[in-house]
């Protein structure tokens, strides 16, 4: 679709529709992302704490499998989160297109605005978000592990 590119009804339908049902998964996707923090948070503190209860009873190799698990978790969790943040960027830039062929008014269209913003904040606290998590739950693993191998 270029610019200014006018539809007939049966297209405006159609792009109507998909628009509606890509903005529902736009905003799934985004929960999802905002799930897979949550419970990476939980998932590494309910570990650790688990982990340290039961330190008497799970000893050696698997306490330390136990103790990285964390790590284990957070990795995937925020490859997961950066796939989706892939495909939101996708899904954005489709519609952006999709606006511009309603041919808004200038400055109208979300996708179109939020394409040509600056303002980055939110793509990266997420990344910084994870990169910390993972920094966190690697140290946490390592001091967790000395301090139970004592």
């Amino acid at each position: 679709m270029s610019n200014g590119v006018m539809v007939d009804e049966n297209q405006r339908e159609f792009l109507l529709k998909e628009f509606e049902r890509l903005r529902i998964e736009i905003d799934d996707s985004v929960k999802e992302t905002r799930t897979l923090e949550r419970n990476a948070v939980i998932s590494s503190g309910a570990i650790w704490a688990w982990a340290l209860v039961k330190t008497g009873t799970v000893t050696g190799a698997s306490l330390y499998i136990l103790l990285w698990l964390p790590v284990v978790i957070v990795s995937f969790s925020a490859f997961r989160a950066w796939a989706l943040h892939r495909h939101l960027l996708s899904m954005g830039k489709y519609l952006a297109e999709v606006e511009k062929a309603f041919v808004l008014p200038g400055g109208l269209g979300w996708e179109q605005r939020f394409a040509q913003s600056t303002d980055k904040t939110k793509s990266l606290s997420a990344t910084v978000f994870w990169v910390c998590l993972l920094f966190i739950t690697a140290l946490g693993a390592a001091l967790l592990g000395a301090i139970v191998s004592k």
